[in-house]
């Protein structure tokens, strides 16, 4: 049996029962309105159901979180290789120097570049 057949079973019942058991049948009448309420929230979806929205919501924040931190970070590196590369001056000798830093952040910058890759992937 399944509630809507038991709603229209207890409406039945709450007809039926004679005057003066009048608590009976406004209990019947309590059990359908919460049966037709229960109903309702079936529809909407059970408790698990919802807390898997919450819970997929929660990481959807914190990962567009982080991805907005990932592009900060790449343009932050990317304006320092700048930085870099326009305040080396070839006659220093500085520049096996500047070509090591530029290859750290151009490493993490691959890096940073390919886990943001990944959370899009997720996200779609």
């Amino acid at each position: 049996m399944d509630i809507k057949e038991a709603i229209e079973i207890m409406e039945n019942e709450a007809t039926c029962v004679p005057k003066y058991a009048e608590e009976t049948r406004e209990a019947f009448q309590t059990a359908v309105s919460g049966l037709e309420e229960l109903t309702q929230y079936h529809q909407i979806g059970t408790i698990e159901e919802c807390a898997d929205a919450m819970e997929a919501r929660k990481w959807q924040s914190i990962m567009s979180e982080t991805s907005k931190t990932i592009d900060f970070t790449v343009k932050k590196i990317c304006e320092h290789i700048n930085d870099i590369i326009e305040q080396t001056d070839p006659s220093d000798g500085l520049v096996s120097k500047a070509e090591a830093i530029i290859a750290k952040e151009t490493k993490a910058l691959a890096e940073l570049i390919q886990a943001n890759a990944y959370l899009d992937h997720i996200n779609s």
